[in-house]
């Protein structure tokens, strides 16, 4: 059975549904979320959405939709690491660079996985394609974290982001509960550090609890994104570009009390934005 897409990100599969409704289709699309949370299930409903003539309902039985199950349908191709390697090389991407310039009569997906995978050289090969779409052509890439991505790479993608498939436990919700109350407050009210510092004490070191925090204020933006109103949707898209942005320097070598204090101040500055996810 293919993995099916999580109830928490109803709002990526509302996105393609309206994408295909409204002839607003992208060449390009990047679903980052942690592993788990249904980004491949995601790609193929979206597929499906764009091949099936019986409106691609859950368990649909059509030809299309059993071929997409199965990976055989001649539209939609998974790729990833090759058998016995960590990476995805050149010559992947290079067989999908080429099929964008295959004559068809239908469109042709192709899903990238574990996209941050990629070599140097493979990513800068995807690039080009990217920078130059077929119209018949959709690249999907899925991926834990945009942060060893190409940025050139990140900005030519749509990109949708994706929460985790289980329930939050009590130690969630009451870091939840904290991060919270912080991001209303400010950043110098109380004392942040230590509020931070006592956040997911199961975390092996403070790097690791900065990528926590991080995760739940992205969790936060992405509740809001749909419900927002347009007039406040560039300021949340901003702050999670700020996130991303944040992510990235904490996988080099940022100080991760630095990067949570940004991002906390960050959060600070659209909290009203935020307040309803905050509290679910």
């Amino acid at each position: 059975m293919m993995d099916q897409a999580s109830s928490n990100n109803e709002h990526v599969s509302e996105y393609f549904n309206k994408a295909v409704e409204k002839g607003r289709v992208s060449h390009a699309y990047l679903l980052a979320g942690p592993a788990g949370c249904g980004k491949t299930g995601l790609c193929l409903d979206f597929a499906r959405s764009l091949f099936c003539g019986e409106g691609a309902q859950p368990g649909c039985q059509c030809a299309q939709c059993r071929s997409i199950e199965h990976g055989n349908h001649a539209g939609v191709t998974l790729y990833g690491p090759q058998e016995g390697k960590s990476i995805i090389d050149i010559d992947t991407i290079r067989e999908v660079c080429s099929r964008s310039h295959y004559r068809r009569d239908h469109t042709f997906i192709a899903i990238i996985e574990g996209a941050e995978r990629m070599s140097n050289a493979a990513a800068n090969a995807l690039l080009k394609t990217l920078e130059e779409p077929a119209g018949d052509f959709i690249i999907i890439l899925t991926v834990a974290s945009t942060g060893n991505l190409l940025p050139t790479i990140v900005s030519r993608c749509h990109r949708l982001y994706l929460g985790a498939r289980q329930e939050s436990s009590p130690t969630q919700q009451e870091a939840g509960a904290a991060l919270q109350r912080l991001v209303q407050a400010g950043w110098g009210t109380g004392d942040p550090r230590k509020i931070l510092s006592e956040m997911f004490p199961d975390a092996e070191n403070s790097r690791e609890r900065a990528q926590a925090i991080l995760s739940l204020l992205l969790e936060w933006s992405r509740c809001r994104i749909e419900s927002v109103a347009p007039a406040d949707l560039d300021a949340l898209t901003a702050f999670q570009e700020e996130l991303l942005s944040l992510r990235r320097s904490l996988d080099g070598n940022v100080s991760a009390e630095l990067v949570v204090e940004q991002a906390v101040k960050q959060a600070h500055s659209v909290g009203g934005l935020l307040t309803s996810a905050m509290v679910r």
